[in-house]
């Protein structure tokens, strides 16, 4: 009888929304090539409604603990605190995500590399930890970002959203459901991050004025 082979388990940390659909197509990609994906989802915003809605399965794990910098610290801590089971359990060569600081964290503490994938390049940084790789666009290609990471940083074309923006299907019902006909000017905009760490102020000003 032939002998199972062990998949290598990736453990992939699904923390903010947009981070969904990215990982979607990069999912499917690691599986084709042998590795099984260990799938954690923090509790907060749109993150496991549309894990839902991709149909993805995960472990809800944590939560979102406002704007205030100490609890979102201590959050930090006690997230990568309530993950430790899972992943000890899962054993995974290797840990990904777009900027999830549980997962830096506790990847560090368990010595899994990790491969940090980000698109901002003034985000704060865990201080004294370094990811094994960085990856990002190539307009924020720069040696002095590329020192964070023990093994350098590696750049691609474009932007992180054209990993999946080639499969999305437009759904023309939403403007009949908003009364919108085909001739008027549809602009959608994207309100202030007021929780997120790089949340500056004025732009809550700059909101308010242009709607």
């Amino acid at each position: 009888m032939r002998k199972r082979t062990k998949l290598r388990k990736i453990w992939i940390d699904l923390d903010n929304s947009p981070h969904v659909p990215l990982f979607v197509p990069i999912m499917a990609e690691l599986e084709k090539i042998g590795y099984s994906v260990v799938l954690t989802t923090r509790d907060c915003f749109q993150v496991c409604g549309l894990a839902d809605y991709y149909h993805l399965r995960y472990r809800k794990i944590g939560k979102h603990y406002g704007a205030n910098k100490l609890l979102k610290v201590l959050g930090t801590i006690w997230r990568s605190i309530q993950l430790a089971p899972v992943v000890i359990r899962e054993r995974p060569v290797v840990s990904l995500s777009h900027g999830s600081r549980s997962l830096i964290l506790l990847s560090a503490i368990l010595r899994i590399p990790t491969i940090l994938l980000f698109d901002y390049e003034h985000a704060t940084r865990l201080p004294f930890l370094k990811p094994e790789l960085g990856i990002a666009p190539e307009a924020i290609n720069d040696p002095e970002i590329a020192r964070h990471f023990k093994s350098g940083l590696r750049a691609y074309r474009g932007l992180k959203e054209d990993a999946y923006a080639t499969s999305f299907v437009p759904d023309p019902s939403i403007l009949r459901d908003l009364n919108i006909s085909d001739q008027e000017l549809l602009v959608t905009i994207r309100p202030p991050a007021t929780e997120a760490h790089y949340h500056n102020p004025e732009s809550e000003k700059l909101f308010v004025d242009v709607v």
